[in-house]
């Protein structure tokens, strides 16, 4: 691997906000996709947005809770500059990750369905648009309370984890991985 590129791998606080950002934005294109299909019923016309969303829902968000839950959650948790209240936070965040990814399959399940043309209840698909886009906008609102938080407990010792455990993955940083590997 080029000498540059691991040098841009290397996760500084700032680049470690950008990553959350990018993430974060990423989430909330989901989020209008997914209202967008509710707001469309009873006439699912946007096929190719079902699908679309079949395809990458459940790749995001399992690399979304990866990395926080792997990653971001433990830095952040060991600091001693962490209050009590970002520490209970991390804890209910990684709580809805599993949430949420169960709900996500629930959805994307009734998706799938309709993209292969079979016959799916309305009202259960509305329900359960409307269940995981409340569960992700909550959960999307709690997250920004951490961007605040990394600069201050994150240092260089942090930053070389970050790097090893970015390199462990043997993959370029998220969301890039993830749209390289759905670009094919």
């Amino acid at each position: 691997m080029p000498t540059k590129l691991l040098q841009c791998q290397t996760q500084q606080p700032s680049d470690l906000i950008q990553r959350t950002r990018a993430d974060r934005q990423l989430q909330t294109e989901i989020d209008k996709a997914l209202a967008s299909l509710r707001d469309g019923l009873p006439f699912l016309v946007d096929l190719r947005l079902a699908r679309v969303l079949d395809t990458v829902v459940e790749a995001s968000w399992s690399e979304h809770a990866r990395f926080q839950d792997e990653a971001l959650f433990p830095l952040i948790a060991k600091s001693k500059d962490t209050p009590p209240d970002i520490r209970s936070l991390l804890h209910r965040l990684g709580n809805e990750h599993i949430e949420i990814a169960k709900r996500q399959s629930d959805t994307m399940v009734r998706l799938r369905s309709i993209a292969l043309g079979r016959r799916v209840s309305e009202s259960g698909l509305q329900t359960a648009l409307e269940k995981t886009l409340g569960l992700r906008r909550h959960h999307n609102e709690a997250e920004t309370a951490l961007e605040n938080a990394i600069p201050r407990v994150i240092n260089s010792i942090d930053q070389m984890e970050l790097k090893q455990w970015a390199a462990s993955n043997g993959a370029p940083a998220f969301p890039i991985g993830l749209i390289l590997d759905l670009w094919d």
